[in-house]
């Protein structure tokens, strides 16, 4: 009876070691029972592994298995506390990386700070001007215009207005159509001289904007004029 208890003893004893598992993170156990701290640190890094997570941190999962067996090794050694507590350590990285999200994206780059247009610039054509009463360009204006032609074909987006004035003799009304045909004297002139008529813009403004006083002859002289405003770059 004692050799039949004792023979069903031995083959109970080759079962749970034949069907146990033989080592842990690369460890051989040295005993029939191990801790549970074993089982439960390979399924957190076996989790860890098939989450989302494990792209984002694998190095927390390659230190989990680093300290795992380091905790085995020292369990071993008969180091028990030392042991698990590697292994509860292992086990912790593991579920860190199990959480483990993608990183946020870049913050966008600061937009390049454009520079706000220059201010519009009036050219006064303080030679282009033009006797009493007339609109016809003389000629001692020819000269000033054939540089305007000059800048305007070397910076052909530019749109400009042209704009005729007056002095203050006789009637408003009849300045403000006076100050419309010395416009379009110009802009004749310089459409003559390959401008397209798309870039002159003309406008008469009477006497409303005097440069000069208009008590003097030689105020009045100089309020007889056009100018240019850039009203396109």
């Amino acid at each position: 009876m004692r050799v039949k208890v004792l023979a069903g003893l031995l083959i109970l004893l080759f079962l749970v070691v034949g069907c146990g598992k033989s080592s842990y993170f690369g460890v051989k156990n040295k005993a029939i029972g191990v801790p549970p701290d074993f089982e439960q640190t390979e399924a957190a890094i076996k989790k860890a592994e098939a989450s989302g997570g494990a792209q984002y941190c694998p190095e927390k999962i390659a230190r989990a298995k680093v300290l795992a067996r380091r905790g085995v090794e020292e369990y071993w050694k008969c180091h028990t506390e030392k042991g698990l507590a590697l292994l509860a350590e292992a086990r912790k990285l593991a579920k860190e990386a199990e959480l483990c999200k993608a990183p946020p994206p870049p913050p966008p780059k600061p937009k390049k700070m454009v520079p706000p247009p220059p201010p519009k610039k009036m050219i006064i054509l303080n030679n282009v001007l033009f006797d009493f009463d007339k609109y016809n360009i003389r000629p001692d204006a020819k000269a000033v215009l054939d540089e305007v032609v000059k800048e305007l074909k070397k910076y052909p987006e530019v749109v400009v207005e042209v704009a005729g004035h007056t002095d203050s003799t006789g009637p408003a009304a009849y300045n403000q159509k006076l100050s419309e045909r010395r416009a379009n004297s110009v802009k004749k002139y310089l459409v003559a001289h390959g401008i397209a008529p798309s870039r002159l813009i003309t406008k008469g403004y009477g006497e409303t904007r005097p440069v000069a006083t208009n008590k003097t002859r030689e105020g009045r002289q100089l309020n007889r004029r056009v100018e240019f405003t850039i009203l396109k770059r």
